[in-house]
């Protein structure tokens, strides 16, 4: 293997323009996007060492956030420092953007278009039956035991009681009863080096600023919706679908921002696109303020995460092998789970027409399941059958 000191390091355009192809093709969800960055950058290009690039997969892997955006912003900040970070991330995440964006101007310019109404009509469904798949597909992961089966049999039954509420809580609490079951036992070591210690602490302070700023005073909707998807970011553990409750916990329930209906169309559109699920949070930003609104939640969403990341990674080496961050994954991965599958179900009740959405639902669920038909294939198809049944039925 080359030794790290002389593989080529690319220039901040080579490395934009790399990224943008993969950040405009890679479908699939996170290990789609992860999977071509590697092909690209470590196989092909030879811009880092296959076990560099293992080591941050697993660090963004252990923390809460939009995990392939993270890598990929530390990949970047190898190669080129902090403008190579900010680099990839924008690069990354730009095809996806532009999509949603032009998504958002295209509902709020047509408004209560009929047909438009039709074509998203059965999308809080299929999103209903996407989100309860992926739940099913981490099931295995997540309960790897007795402690996080029951912990995620908890965590559920409370989220579905309070319709959602209390899920920042009830993740934190999930992860303190973790640490508390790994106590350490004699001869479990757990320690790490002194050096590992400054940036560790800046980033667990930008963290605290992160999930506290949403209480502060006199903020304006912008800066509520940059607040409000940075504390979400904070509080995602195990992927993408698990800013779903988050989401609606925000925007539906907290500030009214949208409504259920508006959410699961946001949700279903970033299907069509490349790139997270998170770019929904750009079409609910636009949706309350425009441009700037989509700016704003966009930068919430992935900067104060992408900036915590980097920081870990000069201090996570040492920190991922300690008994009390083993502990903590094992308590918040299963109650990150109980949110995804209790925000399906709360999807579900939550439809309207249930005569017509819940056989669709459980039609989706079928196609994602029992057939593996890819979310991008299914949003179509469900806008598809929408028109149709409109035409037929004339509702």
């Amino acid at each position: 293997m080359a030794d790290e000191a002389a593989l080529r390091r690319p220039g901040l355009a080579v490395l934009a323009w790399v990224l943008l192809r993969v950040g405009a093709t890679a479908f699939g969800a996170h290990l789609a996007l992860l999977g071509a960055v590697q092909r690209e950058a470590v196989v092909r290009r030879g811009w880092l060492a296959d076990t560099r690039w293992n080591d941050i997969v697993a660090l963004a892997a252990t923390l809460p956030g939009p995990m392939a955006v993270n890598a990929v912003t530390c990949l970047g900040y190898v190669l080129r420092g902090p403008w190579g970070a900010l680099v990839a991330m924008l690069a990354i995440l730009g095809p996806s953007v532009l999509l949603m964006t032009g998504f958002a101007v295209l509902r709020t310019g047509l408004g209560d278009s009929p047909w438009l109404n039709a074509l998203f009509s059965l999308l809080p469904a299929t999103v209903a039956a996407i989100v309860l798949a992926a739940a099913a597909g981490l099931g295995r992961a997540a309960l790897p035991d007795r402690f996080a089966a029951g912990v995620a049999l908890l965590a559920g039954g409370f989220l579905l009681l309070g319709q959602g509420r209390g899920l920042a809580w009830i993740i934190l609490l999930a992860g303190l009863a973790g640490v508390l079951w790994h106590l350490p036992r004699p001869g479990r070591t757990g320690g790490f080096a002194l050096g590992a210690l400054a940036p560790a602490l800046l980033a667990a302070g930008l963290a605290l600023a992160a999930l506290l700023s949403p209480g502060l005073p006199g903020l304006g909707t912008l800066g509520q919706l940059f607040t409000g998807f940075a504390r979400t970011g904070l509080l995602m553990f195990g992927g993408g679908y698990t800013a779903v409750p988050l989401f609606q916990q925000l925007a539906v329930e907290q500030h009214g921002w949208i409504d259920p209906a508006g959410l699961a169309e946001a949700i279903a559109l970033s299907q069509l696109t490349p790139g997270p699920i998170l770019t929904s949070a750009g079409y609910i930003g636009q949706t309350v303020a425009g441009l700037a609104g989509n700016a704003s939640a966009l930068a919430g969403m992935f900067l104060p995460m992408a900036i915590i990341a980097v920081l870990l990674l000069r201090s996570l080496e040492n920190l991922a092998g300690t008994w009390w961050m083993a502990g903590f994954l094992h308590g918040v991965r299963p109650a990150a789970l109980a949110a995804i599958a209790a925000g399906g179900l709360l999807l579900l009740a939550a439809l309207p027409d249930p005569a017509r959405s819940l056989p669709v639902a459980a039609g989706a669920l079928y196609l994602l399941l029992g057939r593996g038909l890819p979310t991008y294939w299914l949003i179509p198809l469900a806008g598809g059958v929408g028109l149709l049944l409109a035409g037929l039925t004339g509702t």
